[in-house]
C-alpha cells in the first residue's frame, strides 16, 4: 500500500507463472515508480496459509509450481508438489491434508491425478483464485482457475477459494495499512475478480483495459467498475483526480 494518495493495496501483480513470489516482484519493482517492499505485499497464497494455518493442517499437496511450494514452505507449512512422489502409493503414506492449486504451464496429467487422489482421500481442497485467464505479452493464457476447476470437475469437490472475488485479501490489506473502505483504491483487469472483489470489501476500483478486459461495454451490479482507464497515462490522471476530491474532502 502506497502513502500518497488514496491507498492502492494492490493484493498481486499478474505473472504468467502463479505464484510469483514476493522476492520476484520485489525485484520487479524499480522497474516501476511504486516501490513495494516485501513487508508491504500480500498475496491470494498467504491467505491460503493463513486458512490452512488456521484448520490445524500442516501437509499440503501443491497442484502447482515451485514458486507457489515455496512460499507455502515460506509460511512454516509442509508442501511437496506430485512430482516428489514415486507413485500413489508413495503419496498415500505422506497423507496430505490439504491441497492447494496455482497455474503451472509445464503440468501434466500425472499431478491432477495425484492431486485428485489426495482431494478423493480427504485432503481439504484450498485455492488462492478462480482468475480463468492471465494476459501474456501476446496473449491470454489459462489462469489458476482452470486449474481449480479441472480438480473439481475430477473430484466432485468444490474448492474454497480465499482470494478474489472474496473481499479477504483486500480486508486484510487494509487491516494492515490501518485505513478505512474510502481510503482504498482496487486497480485491477478482472470484473469478474478484482471489482467484484472491490465491490465486496466496499471500496472504490479502477478497471484496466489492458489485460483479460478489452471494454468495460455490458458491466454490471459487482462487476461494474467506478472509474476506467484504457493506458497507464488515463491511470495516472484517475489516481490524481481522486487525490484532488480527497484533499478537497479533508
Amino acid at each position: 500500500c502506497q502513502d500518497d494518495g488514496p491507498r492502492r493495496c494492490q493484493p498481486r501483480p499478474t505473472p504468467t507463472r502463479w505464484p510469483m513470489p514476493k522476492v520476484t516482484a520485489a525485484a520487479a519493482a524499480p522497474r516501476t515508480s511504486w516501490r513495494r517492499p516485501p513487508n508491504q505485499m500480500l498475496t491470494a497464497v498467504s491467505l491460503v496459509a493463513a486458512r490452512v494455518h488456521a484448520a490445524g493442517l500442516t501437509r499440503i499437496l501443491v497442484y502447482g509450481s515451485e514458486g507457489l511450494a515455496a512460499e507455502l514452505r515460506a509460511a512454516g507449512l509442509e508442501a511437496r508438489l506430485p512430482g516428489e512422489f514415486a507413485d500413489r502409493e508413495a503419496l498415500a503414506v505422506w497423507a496430505p491434508q490439504g491441497v492447494t492449486v496455482g497455474l503451472n504451464r509445464d503440468s501434466t496429467p500425472r499431478d491432477l491425478e495425484f492431486a485428485t487422489a489426495a482431494v478423493r482421500a480427504g485432503a481439504r481442497l484450498i485455492a488462492p483464485n478462480r482468475d480463468a485467464a492471465y494476459p501474456d505479452p501476446a496473449t491470454l493464457i489459462p489462469g489458476t482457475g482452470a486449474a481449480v476447476a479441472a480438480l473439481e470437475a475430477t473430484t466432485g469437490v468444490t474448492a474454497q477459494v480465499v482470494g478474489k472475488p472474496a473481499p479477504d485479501l483486500l480486508l486484510l490489506a487494509m487491516q494492515r495499512a490501518g485505513v478505512a473502505a474510502d481510503e482504498t483504491l482496487m486497480i485491477g483487469d478482472s470484473p469478474a475478480t478484482d471489482i467484484a472483489s472491490a465491490h465486496a470489501a466496499g471500496v472504490r476500483s479502477i478497471l484496466m483495459l489492458t489485460g483479460v478486459t478489452a471494454s468495460a461495454e455490458g458491466l454490471v451490479g459487482a462487476q461494474l467498475p467506478t472509474r476506467v482507464a484504457r493506458d497507464a497515462a488515463e491511470l495516472a490522471a484517475l489516481l490524481t483526480e481522486f487525490r484532488a476530491a480527497e484533499l478537497r474532502a479533508s
